[in-house]
C-alpha cells in the first residue's frame, strides 16, 4: 500500500506543488507514473486558464512527449 502527500506553498504571486509518493513503484513503470501526474497537473492549469482539453487516450502525443522528456533527460530521482 502507499499514499500520496500534497504540499502547496505560496511563492509570491505563484505557488509550488510538491507531491511525495510513499510507495516505491518498480523502475519499469516510474516514467509512466510521473508522466501521468505531469499531464494531470497540465490539464488542471489548462482548465484554470479556460483552455479546452482534447482527450487523447493513455498514450496520446502529449503524454508521449512528456514520457520521453522524463525518460531521456534522466531527471534526478527518476533515472534508471
Amino acid at each position: 500500500t502507499g499514499g500520496l502527500r500534497w504540499e502547496l506553498t505560496a511563492k509570491g504571486d505563484r505557488c509550488e506543488l510538491v507531491m511525495t509518493a510513499t510507495n516505491q513503484p518498480g523502475q519499469d513503470i516510474i516514467y509512466s507514473i510521473v508522466c501521468g501526474w505531469h499531464h494531470l497537473v497540465d490539464c488542471l492549469e489548462w482548465l484554470v486558464d479556460g483552455v479546452a482539453i482534447v482527450p487523447e487516450g493513455y498514450a496520446g502525443p502529449v503524454k508521449m512527449q512528456i514520457y520521453r522528456y522524463y525518460r531521456d533527460a534522466k531527471v534526478p530521482g527518476f533515472a534508471g
